[in-house]
């Protein structure tokens, strides 16, 4: 069949060729932490319970475990030249005051989302927000 619709896939290089380009990655990386945390559910679909502070050091294995499978995706296409993982600094965000029902139904972070934030600052070099600025808003002004 010699139809141009069916020739494209021959003309396209996919990214993942030997010729990757070098990027700076930049992550906003806040919502990790939520994610590691989340204990699941059982096969009837109640709730786990959360993780105790014994269980610590096996969710900043998930932690771990997230973040890498994060750059191997990424290498699968492009080589990392430079890696920044924008987390949201301790400050009262900016957005809560000029909209004081900016993410109201979001409860306060517990303390193992904390210690996993703590965790990316210190085991990954997580560079937190400063002045009430989210992580998003880091990612943007980096460059």
């Amino acid at each position: 069949m010699n139809n141009s619709r069916y020739n494209w896939k021959r003309e396209v290089v996919h990214p993942s060729s030997d010729k990757k380009t070098a990027k700076v990655v930049v992550i906003d990386g806040d919502f990790i932490p939520f994610i590691c945390a989340y204990s699941g559910k059982d096969e009837n679909g109640n709730k786990n319970p959360e993780y105790t502070k014994e269980q610590w050091e096996e969710v900043e294995g998930k932690v771990r475990e997230y973040i890498l499978k994060i750059f191997n995706k990424i290498e699968e296409f492009y080589l990392m030249e430079k890696v920044y993982i924008c987390l949201k600094g301790r400050e009262k965000s900016i957005r809560k005051e000029i909209y004081p029902d900016y993410k109201k139904k979001r409860g306060e972070r517990s303390e193992l989302v904390e210690h996993l934030h703590n965790y990316i600052v210190r085991e990954f070099k997580g560079i937190e927000t400063p002045g009430g600025f989210e992580a998003d808003d880091l990612a943007a002004t980096i460059f």
